[in-house]
């Protein structure tokens, strides 16, 4: 009991010197939905973090993480969070830059560049402004040398809440932003619309604070990390090589999959790739290469483009401008 109350107490020290407040006045309800569902032990995985909706007041209940558990804020590290607009499905949930190669490839591919010598309104559709703005100022004073940057973005309910992060808490090398949440409710005789809206979380942690190893075990509840998936940052190239025979196409709106097929000695050899537009209705698309591997037969070919989400039609190189089902792809005798 002692441990627990000197840890709380460390706690709200932390927070009270960078102006958060942690007294216990006020009405509060508290909620019990964990920013992450990954817990550093056993016992935590039983209980939840808390924290209040009643203006940015912190209610950790610390005594659920190890001893070696540290409560990081906006006066140690860089902490963002603010309202990015819907972004979902042109870029990934969740970027860890740890490296000088993985910053160029974020600047190059995610759209966070920004022009020295500003924008043109017509460059505004080629850049992701809501986040490459944040993003520059915490590169400048943080340098890529010694810190990890740290970039979450989430799908919410923007009806009725300004989302707040306030804090980091660090547990045996796992992460979770501290997320609070200031009410705004209108008043009850105005209408009030639920709005889905994109909300963005940024850091930049000391090198060292956090692990490799530790990085793809980080999911939102909502959103499950799926394995053998390669990191966008880590695809390589991203120029899709000729001599294709057929390509599958799947996908909807802003975000497409391709699996592109190529045939030799040994069989077949496709590589599998992934086409967003830098922003919602922006003209400007790329695509990024996924995985690639050979298999022996049609058959399999069709099984990878089937999880690969690009098995909803086919055109083959020499008339790629007409359709074909998946049944004339295996049907195709000169292959």
């Amino acid at each position: 009991m002692k441990k627990t109350m000197i840890i709380l107490a460390a706690a709200a020290a932390f927070l009270t010197s960078c102006g958060l407040d942690t007294s216990d006045t006020g009405s509060k309800t508290e909620v019990t939905e964990p920013v992450y569902t990954e817990t550093p032990t056993e016992a935590a995985a039983e209980e939840e973090v808390h924290y209040s909706r009643d203006g940015h007041k912190l209610l950790i209940d610390m005594s659920q993480f190890s001893e070696n558990a540290k409560l990081l804020t906006a006066c140690d590290i860089y902490l963002d969070s603010f309202d990015c607009g819907y972004m979902s499905y042109t870029h990934p949930d969740r970027l860890i830059i740890d490296t000088q190669e993985q910053l160029d490839a974020a600047l190059e591919y995610y759209g966070l560049a920004l022009p020295p010598d500003g924008l043109t309104k017509d460059e505004l559709w080629y850049y992701e402004t809501a986040i490459s703005a944040p993003f520059n100022r915490m590169t400048e004073e943080y340098p890529i040398a010694d810190y990890t940057y740290v970039i979450e973005y989430e799908e919410v309910s923007c009806s009725g809440y300004d989302f707040h992060a306030g804090a980091l808490l660090v547990d045996e090398n796992t992460l979770f932003f501290v997320k609070t949440d200031q009410s705004r409710w209108p008043d009850p005789d105005e209408a009030q619309c639920d709005v889905m809206g994109g909300f963005c979380y940024m850091a930049a942690v000391p090198k060292g604070t956090l692990t490799s190893e530790n990085y793809e075990r980080w999911e939102y509840p909502q959103k499950p990390v799926v394995e053998d998936v390669v990191s966008p940052l880590d695809t390589g190239s991203d120029t899709i090589e000729d001599g294709y025979i057929a390509v599958f196409h799947g996908g909807v709106g802003e975000r497409t999959h391709q699996t592109y097929v190529y045939q030799d000695a040994e069989g077949y050899r496709y590589v599998n790739a992934t086409s967003t537009t830098v922003r919602w209705g922006s003209p400007m698309w790329r695509t990024k290469i996924d995985d690639s591997g050979k298999k022996e037969t049609k058959e399999e070919i069709v099984s990878v483009a089937e999880r690969n989400g690009a098995d909803q039609f086919v055109t083959f190189t020499e008339d790629a401008d007409v359709i074909h089902t998946v049944n004339e792809f295996l049907e195709q005798e000169r292959w």
